[in-house]
């Protein structure tokens, strides 16, 4: 079979969950399966978004006779040939849960365009079981339309990176991981570590639009001093940074997945979760969790890892356990079934 997935994601020059994901398939498939001819494609003519999406890719699919189209950025075209089967990956559904996270323009397109496109797909990737039953809670879709396709992360060496020459650290520290959203409950960690002492907060990713709230509430409760926002790095930084941390702290009120759950278990890292069902999902016993609305839980989780050090090397081979179970084998093999399936 012809089979097609937009790529145009891969090129992004700081990528994350989607735009990892997407280079995955890219640059496994072929390898996996050697039955059927694979197309990665891009808007190698730089046309408008929309234009190249919905009007020159339909047209390219057709002309070349694909068999099967995969988008994994939850969107479809507003037409394609019939002929077509379509794959559809679903990352998450934070605007069923939390629609107060987006104005109201994004809402609506969210809520209407790609619940239309969910419906439309004749199969569906879910990243992970809780997305598979958030599919099914808020659009009743059977269930063998779904197929799981747990997230991987790609092995990456260990580097040793001197922190104290390249960042000025020379403290303890949480770290956190990730775009500065209001979902991502970075408040949270904030007001826990305003009841600990000599211990810092390190936070990577992109600022996203609660970065200024974040600065804010670190000002308010004193805290500026101890609060790192170190913006997009590289990823031996990250994984220096990860490897040295005292834990990586993950409490976000809803998630699709959470691939930084398992950076940390790669990087040999405890991790404190909220108790969110992907994440009990992913952690399995290999974390510790608390409610997400919880500082006092928050904080007597840290204290343990600070005072236990059984505890820390106990939960560390556990998370290299359960990191075997995510894969790039089985969500390559995965996301071929999905492709063969009736």
């Amino acid at each position: 079979m012809r089979i097609a997935l937009d790529a145009r994601c891969v090129d992004n020059l700081r990528p994350t969950g989607v735009e990892n994901y997407t280079k995955l398939l890219v640059n496994n498939l072929n390898k996996f399966d050697l039955k059927n001819q694979y197309f990665f494609l891009k808007n190698k003519y730089r046309l408008p978004e929309g234009l190249w999406f919905h009007l020159y890719l339909p047209f390219w699919l057709w002309f070349n006779k694909i068999d099967i189209f995969h988008s994994p950025i939850t969107r479809l075209p507003y037409w394609l040939p019939k002929t077509i089967k379509t794959v559809l990956t679903v990352h998450d559904l934070t605007w069923e849960y939390h629609p107060e996270y987006y104005s109201k323009t994004e809402y609506q397109v969210l809520k209407q365009k790609t619940t239309k496109d969910i419906l439309r797909a004749q199969v569906i990737l879910a990243i992970s079981e809780t997305t598979k039953s958030d599919l099914i809670k808020f659009y009743q879709l059977p269930a063998e339309r779904i197929i799981v396709s747990p997230l991987a992360i790609s092995p990456q060496p260990a580097q040793k990176i001197d922190l104290r020459n390249k960042f000025n650290i020379d403290y303890d520290y949480l770290l956190f991981v990730g775009t500065i959203y209001p979902r991502k409950n970075i408040e949270i960690i904030l007001r826990a570590l305003s009841e600990i002492n000599n211990l810092h907060l390190i936070l990577i990713g992109q600022a996203g639009f609660d970065k200024d709230k974040i600065i804010k509430l670190a000002n308010d409760l004193n805290l500026s001093q101890r609060v790192h926002h170190l913006g997009y790095l590289s990823d031996p930084e990250v994984g220096a940074l990860y490897h040295q941390a005292l834990c990586f702290v993950f409490a976000s009120k809803y998630e699709g997945f959470g691939l930084p759950i398992l950076e940390a278990f790669q990087n040999k890292i405890p991790v404190i979760a909220s108790d969110i069902p992907i994440f009990k999902e992913i952690g399995g016993g290999a974390c510790l969790f608390f409610p997400p609305n919880d500082a006092r839980a928050l904080v007597n989780q840290i204290t343990k890892l600070q005072t236990n050090f059984d505890l820390k090397t106990k939960l560390i081979a556990a998370g290299l356990k359960q990191n075997i179970k995510y894969s790039i084998n089985n969500l390559v093999q995965q996301t071929i079934a999905a492709y063969l399936c009736e």
